[in-house]
Formats: C-alpha cells, sequence, structure tokens
C-alpha cells in the first residue's frame, strides 16, 4: 500500500511543485527504489540472525517519523529561506529514508510468509505431497498487487483532501499500529505449536 502511495503521489509532487517532467519526476524513485537494493540483503542478513518480529516492528516503527518527515519540504513557500534545489535534495533525501524503512519491512515480510507457510505444512501434510510455495508466491503477489491497487484508492483522495504532508502522517499512523501489531504477533509460536514440536 505505501509503495502504491508513492506511486500515485510523487510524480503529482515533481509536476506540481517542481515543474518536473515525467523524466525528473522519475528520478525521484531512485533514492526510494536505490536503498532497498543496496540495503535488502543486510537487511535479510539481519532477520536470518535476530528473527522477523524485532525486524518488523524496527522497519514499521522507522516509517512513522520517515513519513511524517515528508511534510518538512512543503511547509513553506520555496522563496523562503530553501532555495527550490536544496527543497529537491531535501526530498529526495527523505524519500530514500523512507526506502529504508520499505528495505527493513520487505525483508521480514516473505520470510514470515514462508515461516508461516511451513507450519501449515507440517500440521497438514496430507493436503500436500511438498511444502506449496507457489501457494504462498501466488497469495503473496496477490497480497502486494492488492496493495499497489488500494494505495493510490487511499493516497489520491487524502493528497487532494487534506495535502500531502498530512496525508503522509496517516500513512505513518497506519505504520505505527502495524508496528504494534508485528510486536504482538508476528514470529510467535501458540503453545499448540510448542507442544508439537516438543
Amino acid at each position: 500500500m505505501l509503495l502504491g502511495a508513492f506511486d500515485a503521489t510523487i510524480p503529482l509532487v515533481g509536476s506540481s511543485r517542481y515543474g518536473f517532467n515525467s523524466l525528473k519526476a522519475g528520478l525521484l524513485f531512485i533514492p526510494l527504489g536505490g536503498a532497498d537494493f543496496i540495503l535488502g540483503p543486510i537487511f535479510g542478513w539481519c532477520v536470518d540472525r535476530w528473527g522477523t518480529r524485532p525486524i518488523s516492528t524496527i522497519g514499521f516503527a522507522w516509517l512513522v517519523p520517515a513519513l511524517v518527515l515528508l511534510r518538512l519540504p512543503f511547509e513553506h513557500a520555496i522563496s523562503d529561506h530553501l532555495s527550490m534545489g536544496h527543497e529537491i535534495a531535501l526530498y529526495a533525501s527523505l524519500l530514500a529514508v523512507n526506502g529504508i524503512g520499505l528495505a527493513v519491512i520487505n525483508s521480514a515480510s516473505i520470510v514470515e510468509a514462508g515461516n508461516i507457510m511451513e507450519k501449515y505444512w507440517k500440521a497438514n501434510t496430507d493436503l500436500f505431497n511438498q511444502a506449496p510455495y507457489a501457494q504462498l508466491y501466488g497469495i503473496n503477489f496477490c497480497i502486494w498487487s492488492g496493495g499497489l491497487t488500494v494505495g493510490p484508492l487511499v493516497a489520491g483522495p487524502l493528497r487532494g483532501s487534506i495535502g500531502y504532508g498530512n496525508m503522509n502522517a496517516v500513512l505513518g499512523g497506519l505504520c505505527g499500529v502495524t508496528a504494534a501489531l508485528a510486536t504482538l504477533f508476528i514470529g510467535r509460536e501458540r503453545k499448540r505449536d510448542r507442544e508439537m514440536a516438543g
């Protein structure tokens, strides 16, 4: 959903705020995706080392201030103390900070889904000849596509009604709730699971 929101709003910000053409607006995605490209393997190692719960919680908690900070370039007129170039650099830097958070949660999500699938398969071996990884990836891509669909549908009207900064604050609040849910539910073994393993 976050990626869908970014996809829908970043080009509009680039065009309306900075007068960017499609190429320049597209370049704003480099700091966002570059963080995932560079740091994704590192956060994957962190998930392998410390598990999905702490990494997921850290990732979603990181995104709360990162999303709220996206309002900084828009709190003043461009003619104020920040020049246009400085404001664009600030916006691109904040997109990179958000990209770090996205890299963290992306690293943990597929591992947690795989862990749940393994537990389900072990509890229902009579249903499958082998672990149902194909179904896992199929469902994962359905959910991913659903988020890419819902993100613009939520972000577009929010940006139009309450502004870009407030839209990101709402998304930050959603990440805060998700961080709490991650702490409570991700990576936890139920008592029944422990008894089956023991």
